[in-house]
């Protein structure tokens, strides 16, 4: 049996404006920020391979250094996805 796989499927997009017209505010509210989460997630994966494989490269001290460095970056990552959030969560609670 050959399963077809659907792009649709793989998509990062989820249709939080059908979830709301079908359930509550409540609801499409936690599957936009999941969409969104996942989206921003993307960033801090992405370095955190970078830095590992950098690590494992050089030395010991400058491998500690580097993961301070990640540490600091998923950090700041962290502030902007809040600030980012919440801009997010204020638009949509006035559109809907």
């Amino acid at each position: 049996m050959i399963l077809k796989v659907n792009m649709k499927m793989l998509s990062l997009h989820t249709p939080y404006e059908l979830s709301r017209a079908y359930l509550n505010d409540d609801v499409a509210l936690y599957f936009a920020w999941t969409y969104h989460y996942t989206k921003f997630v993307l960033i801090p994966a992405f370095l955190s391979l970078i830095t590992f494989i950098s690590a494992k490269l050089v030395s010991n001290r400058i491998s500690e250094l580097l993961y301070m460095i990640y540490a600091l970056g998923v950090t700041v990552w962290a502030q902007f996805f809040i600030i980012y959030w919440n801009r997010t969560e204020s638009v949509l609670n006035v559109k809907w």
